[in-house]
C-alpha cells in the first residue's frame, strides 16, 4: 500500500459551537458532518443539516463538500454553496464553519505505514510543518 492509499488522521478541534472543545479523530476514509445521531460528527446544532457535509480520503488528501444543506459549509471563509458534489481539498489549520454556530479547526497528521521509507516519513512531517508556518 503507497502512502498516498494511507488515510492521514484527521482531527476536528470544535473552536464554536455546542461542541466547543471536543476533538474529534477520524481514522476512516469518509466521515459524515450532521445533526442526527446516525452522522460520523453528529452536532446538536439546529442550523445544521442532518446530511450537512463529508470529508473523505481520496487522491492522496482530505477532501470536503457540502451536501446541500441549508446554511452551507464555509472553508476559510469561502462559502461551498451551489455545488454539492464538488470536492475542496483540506490542509492543516484550515478553518470549517458547518452552519451559523459550529467553527472547526483541521489537523492533518501523516500516519506512517510498515512500507512507507523513512525518507518519505521525514518529507512528509517537513511539509505538514510548513504548511503550519504558512
Amino acid at each position: 500500500m503507497s502512502q498516498a492509499e494511507v488515510p492521514a488522521l484527521l482531527r476536528l478541534h470544535m473552536l464554536e459551537g455546542p461542541q466547543t472543545g471536543k476533538q474529534l479523530e477520524n481514522r476512516g476514509a469518509s466521515l459524515r458532518v450532521g445533526r442526527t445521531t446516525k452522522s460520523a460528527l453528529y452536532i446538536k446544532d439546529p442550523t445544521i443539516s442532518e446530511q450537512h457535509a463529508e470529508v473523505v480520503w481520496q487522491q492522496g488528501a482530505w477532501q470536503l463538500r457540502d451536501l446541500g444543506s441549508t446554511n452551507g459549509t464555509v472553508l476559510n471563509g469561502k462559502a461551498l454553496a451551489g455545488e454539492p458534489l464538488a470536492f475542496v481539498a483540506l490542509k492543516d489549520g484550515d478553518l470549517i464553519k458547518f452552519g451559523t454556530d459550529t467553527l472547526a479547526r483541521v489537523e492533518i497528521v501523516a500516519v506512517p505505514s510498515d512500507s512507507v521509507i523513512v525518507e518519505e516519513f521525514v518529507l512528509s512531517g517537513c511539509a505538514q510543518l510548513e504548511q503550519r508556518l504558512r
